[in-house]
């Protein structure tokens, strides 16, 4: 049987043919609409360094500096959303505000939504198992803080219902019966999950109430009710794949043949019965994807309605009244992570759908962590850690981007992209080893990428019908296998230690503002001595003993190994941080018994474990169309060494081989 890790990329290769089905619409309508409106002129543009690369809005700041406790008004806004709640629920018919031991006091009544909803009727909810504790757990603190107090949450199963209803959160019984685990996109359990939320969606309209039905996956940033009292008239509003805007005025979008993304949807009461016929349709196929059959019935016999300024239009053979929300507000996973197009817009975003990403659920984790919008527990600041300063050339990132000529790549453009990735992996390479020596946890740098990343062929470099600025700072999920590196099961007698405390932090770790102060208090800087960069005063720690700190900044040689870098580094294991300047020349590689160097790690029993695991956390590019095949990019792309596909490269320099997972 193939390993995990295979089978998990053969999955995501499988999911090509849905995902084409689901936004090829969309693509082609966000190209003719690009024919017409040129790309947004007020995008910022790039500043280069051979240090650091921001965009011109981004203030420049020092890693590890800044930010601040989480602000008192914050805490004063979730402590009075959680007050109004537990008012309200102490009403007769209310959900209970704390476990009762009873699975039957938390049945979904009338009485039960009555409690919950809003002066217009209507009431926002998601769902979700045991899997997604902490999805539920950010969902709610993102809305408490925003002060929002109309919404529920429904428990997949006991164990979720009494995680929060001991928090304190609203939450009913659905008692679906399915795993307690992760659904698994794509999977029978998938489809059964879904078919709960549409459920969800007939009951509450059946009832007469209205119904802002919300993915898990989604973290808000305003409350969206006002938003929603804006078009009275709509049966449904739903959000889209859409991947450029077609409206400037936060109005609804124009283009209203975009195909629907349901994990974001208005449902009033007035459109129960459509909610019902979606329901039938569902129960009568078990293969059917519920956002497939959304949009065929929405769809079906659409009449134009051009004269509208809300923008709303007639589907389901005239019947009911649809809106697509604006991609621009409330946004996908790449209108928001990628593109960051309310901030080019200068608009203020209501919601992010962790869509367009790559690494299943570690990835939508680490894509809201990067973001800033994760409430992580204290205990996840706790810990030593280890950043350093990556170094990205100007002109190897301006190689990156392809030509403007709307055309899929070329392998040379492939190339391209695997030399600016893999020149920022194997400092990251070198970081993970120095991390794993003194047992730190690694803080991620920023990535920059010359093109995006897609299932399919891209386009001049962006997914087809998208406005991404190239070159731009990516994802992690764009390079590494986050699920690999997050969630892997790799025994540590085969593939060496893991670094401490979940191995990695996010590229944005540092900034955050719930970052402790003793972290920025414990900080010292590393400075890699290079010949053309120190001064004759200079003292640069060698294997002799320990660096000496220097107005907190500790000089180092270049090149030193592991061992001696434990020598000159140990007297600082209580420091919180350490950044290193440079990871250029800073690790030289792990010493044997016999005391000779293992540069390529290959020789010694450390550095063959080290580069098994390495070597399964890098993720792949997809698609160009001169041959098939992914192009998997490589940690040890400088080096002799055996791929994860157990493919030999034996004399550096590394050479692109397209292959499957």
């Amino acid at each position: 049987m193939a390993p995990a890790y295979i089978l998990r990329e053969k999955r995501q290769q499988r999911r090509i043919v849905i995902v084409r089905t689901a936004i090829t619409l969309s693509a082609l309508l966000g190209a003719c609409y690009l024919l017409q409106h040129p790309r947004n002129e007020r995008s910022p543009q790039l500043r280069f360094s051979s240090f650091r690369i921001v965009p011109e809005h981004a203030a420049a700041t020092d890693i590890g500096g800044g930010g601040s406790n989480l602000s008192a008004g914050v805490s004063g806004a979730i402590a009075r959303s959680q007050s109004i709640t537990a008012k309200r629920r102490s009403k007769k018919g209310c959900l209970p505000t704390t476990w009762t031991g009873n699975v039957a006091d938390y049945k979904l009544t009338r009485d039960a939504i009555q409690c919950a909803v809003d002066n217009n009727n209507v009431v926002i909810v998601t769902w979700a198992n045991w899997h997604y504790y902490d999805f539920v757990s950010n969902w709610v603190w993102h809305l408490r803080k925003l002060g929002v107090v109309h919404f529920l949450v429904g428990s997949m199963d006991d164990t979720l219902l009494e995680a929060l209803s001991a928090d304190g959160v609203p939450t009913f019984s659905m008692a679906s019966g399915l795993t307690t685990g992760d659904f698994g996109w794509g999977s029978k359990t998938f489809h059964k999950m879904g078919r709960e939320k549409i459920g969800l969606i007939a009951s509450f309209t059946s009832m007469g109430f209205s119904i802002l039905v919300s993915d898990v996956d989604t973290v808000w940033m305003r409350d969206p009710l006002p938003y929603m009292a804006q078009y009275p008239q709509a049966d449904c509003l739903t959000s889209s794949d859409l991947l450029a805007d077609t409206a400037r005025d936060e109005g609804l979008e124009h283009l209203n043949s975009s195909p629907a993304n349901i994990g974001i949807m208005l449902f009033r009461s007035s459109a129960a019965e459509f909610a019902q016929k979606w329901m039938d349709v569902l129960l009568a196929d078990d293969l059917v994807w519920d956002q497939n059959a959304f949009n065929e019935l929405m769809y079906e016999g659409r009449v134009e309605t051009p004269l509208r300024e809300d923008r709303l239009f007639l589907g389901t053979n005239g019947t009911y009244k649809f809106g697509i929300l604006p991609v621009s507000m409330f946004c996908s996973g790449h209108t928001y992570f990628v593109q960051h197009m309310p901030h080019k817009l200068g608009l203020d975003p209501y919601v992010a759908h962790a869509t367009f990403q790559y690494e299943e659920t570690p990835g939508k984790r680490h894509r809201f962590r990067e973001a800033l919008l994760w409430n992580d527990p204290p205990e996840y600041f706790g810990g030593h850690f280890l950043a350093f300063h990556p170094d990205v050339p100007t002109e190897m990132l301006k190689a990156a981007v392809p030509p403007e000529d709307g055309r899929t790549m070329t392998m040379e453009e492939v190339e391209h992209q695997m030399t600016l990735i893999h020149h920022q992996l194997v400092q990251v390479r070198s970081a993970w080893a120095i991390a794993q020596t003194l047992n730190r946890t690694l803080v991620l740098p920023e990535m920059w990428s010359g093109v995006d990343r897609y299932w399919s062929s891209l386009l001049a470099g962006r997914l087809p019908g998208s406005r991404t600025d190239l070159p731009f700072q990516a994802p992690a999920d764009h390079f590494l296998a986050l699920s690999r590196i997050l969630d892997g099961d790799h025994p540590e007698d085969h593939f060496g230690p893991q670094l401490p405390h979940g191995a990695i932090r996010e590229h944005s770790f540092l900034r955050n503002p719930r970052l402790p102060p003793a972290i920025k208090r414990s900080r010292l800087l590393v400075a890699v001595c290079h010949a053309d960069r120190t001064g004759p005063d200079i003292a640069c720690a060698d294997a002799s003993g320990p660096a000496q700190d220097t107005n907190g900044k500790l000089w180092l040689s270049s090149g030193l190994s592991d061992k001696q870098l434990r020598t000159a580094l140990g007297p600082y294991r209580d420091t919180r941080l350490l950044v290193f300047n440079t990871m250029q020349d800073a690790f030289g590689g792990f010493v044997s018994e016999d005391g000779s160097l293992d540069r390529f790690y290959n020789s010694t029993d450390v550095g063959i474990k080290f580069q098994r695991r390495l070597s399964l956390y890098t993720g792949v590019f997809c698609c160009t169309n001169d041959q098939p095949g992914h192009a998997h990019y490589d940690f040890f792309f400088d080096v002799p060494h055996t791929d994860k596909l157990n493919r030999a490269f034996e004399d550096p320099p590394w050479k692109l081989t397209l292959g499957d997972a």
